[in-house]
């Protein structure tokens, strides 16, 4: 599915660049760092590229990896990957100014597994008791869409983008090789949030995301004005 939405922002983008008036378009790289949510001390890099093609449109593609330790806590041989892709649409300013403000459909997919010890996972979020084991592998592939909001800020071809975004996430995670399962009651304790991945097949959440992107353009990088 997350294959699709690419493909069918791409075309999309491509035809509307046929029906505007392209007055600048380029490439640019863009850098980000990241949460990725792998347990504690989960961070990651994000490298992209992002196309202009008219005024009006533009197209992001990221990837994020892992520049955490393998081993954090409980969680062993962390493994995890992000495909990330954009379409942007860039809103004009009257006058002169550093900055423009866009709005942007997202949609990423992600890979990531690790080996969870002395963990726990629930059949379903509403059993009221808990499989606990010693250890296990879980893969957990993440899918998010979201609505994006930004403003980027340039003077010349370096340029930062400040950026949040809200939308649905869908996680679905596996169990295997799990060692000494053994049943036991809900843990019940205060502030005490389950992960996504600590429940066994599909979960949907509710998707939150912030950020500042650094950017280089490679050409003279101008806000979009009304003519």
């Amino acid at each position: 599915m997350p294959k699709t939405v690419f493909i069918l922002l791409l075309l999309l983008s491509t035809r509307l660049h046929g029906q505007t008036d392209s007055t600048q378009k380029g490439w640019a790289v863009t850098l980000t760092s990241s949460l990725i949510p792998l347990g504690s001390s989960a961070i990651g890099i994000q490298p992209g590229a992002e196309y202009k093609f008219n005024d009006r449109l533009n197209l992001l593609s990221e990837i994020t990896f892992r520049a955490a330790p393998k081993n954090s806590g409980l969680l062993l041989d962390r493994h995890y990957m992000r495909l990330k892709s954009e379409l942007m649409y860039n809103f004009f300013k009257k006058r002169k100014k550093v900055f423009h403000e866009y709005a942007g459909l997202q949609v990423a997919w992600a890979s990531r597994r690790f080996v969870d010890s002395n963990g726990h996972y629930y059949e379903n979020q509403k059993s009221d008791s808990a499989v606990f084991f010693d250890k296990a592998k879980l893969k957990s592939p993440i899918t998010t869409f979201a609505v994006q909001f930004g403003s980027i800020i340039a003077d010349g071809r370096f340029g930062v983008d400040v950026f949040m975004g809200f939308g649905v996430r869908f996680v679905h995670t596996s169990f295997s090789e799990v060692a000494n399962p053994r049943k036991g009651p809900r843990i019940f304790r205060a502030f005490y949030v389950p992960a996504a991945y600590n429940y066994a097949g599909n979960v949907t959440q509710f998707h939150f995301n912030a950020g500042i992107r650094f950017m280089w353009h490679f050409y003279d990088f101008q806000h979009p004005r009304k003519r």
